[in-house]
């Protein structure tokens, strides 16, 4: 499994949800409404079709990177979890 975080996001989006959305939001990144703007998913879209636009999405960010709300030019980056949940 992919998600996406800023580099200087420290929480892991697997296992601490929570963490990791309050510190996007409160750092004005806003990453899960980037992805949802730039990923057409749909249910009619079979799994795999879905997974594709979903990592374009990501790719798209990852060039782009984000903008605090200081200001700060910050990287997206992918991660990747394992069957446990662990963040590489």
């Amino acid at each position: 499994m992919i998600r996406i975080t800023t580099e200087d996001n420290p929480w892991n989006p697997f296992t601490n949800w929570d963490e990791w959305y309050h510190y996007d939001i409160v750092n004005g990144y806003r990453t899960c409404e980037k992805v949802d703007r730039l990923a057409k998913t749909s249910e009619a879209l079979p799994d795999s079709e879905n997974i594709n636009i979903l990592n374009d999405a990501y790719d798209r960010l990852v060039s782009l990177g984000a903008i605090s709300n200081t200001g700060k030019m910050v990287k997206y980056k992918k991660v990747y979890s394992d069957s446990n949940g662990n963040k590489s």
